[in-house]
């Protein structure tokens, strides 16, 4: 009698499990979109979608673990503006933004950031900062002194904004007044497009994304000047 009792109560555990099992990948399939802050987040396997609680604030923590994995917010076509966000990445992570993302989700400039030392060429800190261009779009890394070890450590949450404005892209860190970084848009950015977070892992909050009423104008700085010349301006 004792022995059916058990068994009885395990069944039941286990079928209640199941339900909730049931009922949260209902709420939220596989992980791949989720309601944040007003915004609708969704992303592809292996990307995964968490609002959790990290480092005292409700944060968004994505997981996009593949070389081209992408999280993006759904129904953003940005070209000009300002897109502002905080920032906290996991076991030194280095956060990389997608922006201009197109339908296909395959073709976008990526920024990436690197709160490490500048000059540093002790690995896993050694990214070189600049620009690379492969065909329509490219890949940008920003270094910038986020702090010491410990705040690293720490996974201490910092203020990213970017301003895109006539074929130029300024890239500012917590309060700042002078950009830490600043581009020439890719071909890419003139038909605008997605914004997300591509092949990294990173805590998220208070993303604001504010269009300009203006469409991208050409580069002031004519044809004739490279991405890479611009961005030599601040290193």
């Amino acid at each position: 009698m004792r022995t059916e009792t058990r068994w009885t109560r395990f069944a039941l555990a286990t079928w209640l499990c199941c339900l909730f099992t049931m009922q949260a990948n209902a709420e939220r399939p596989n992980g791949n979109s989720i309601e944040f802050q007003g915004q609708s987040w969704k992303g592809s396997p292996p990307v995964q979608l968490d609002a959790i609680y990290h480092q005292g604030q409700n944060s968004l923590r994505v997981r996009t673990n593949g070389a081209d994995s992408i999280a993006t917010v759904e129904g953003v076509q940005f070209q000009t503006g300002t897109i502002e966000m905080d920032v906290s990445a996991p076991q030194r992570s280095h956060p990389t933004l997608a922006l201009f993302v197109d339908e296909s989700g395959m073709n976008y400039d990526r920024i990436t950031l690197n709160p490490w030392p500048q000059f540093n060429d002790q690995l896993p800190r050694r990214l070189r900062q600049g620009v690379v261009t492969t065909g329509v779009h490219q890949s940008v890394v920003v270094n910038f002194n986020h702090g010491n070890s410990v705040d690293w450590a720490r996974e201490r949450w910092f203020h990213v904004r970017l301003e895109v404005d006539e074929g130029i892209c300024r890239i500012y860190i917590d309060d700042d007044a002078r950009p830490a970084f600043l581009f020439a848009t890719s071909d890419q950015a003139k038909s605008g497009g997605g914004v997300g977070i591509v092949s990294s892992s990173v805590f998220i909050r208070n993303l604001k994304i504010c269009p300009l009423k203006q469409q991208a104008a050409k580069t002031p700085f004519g044809n004739s000047v490279s991405t890479r010349s611009i961005a030599g301006q601040i290193q």
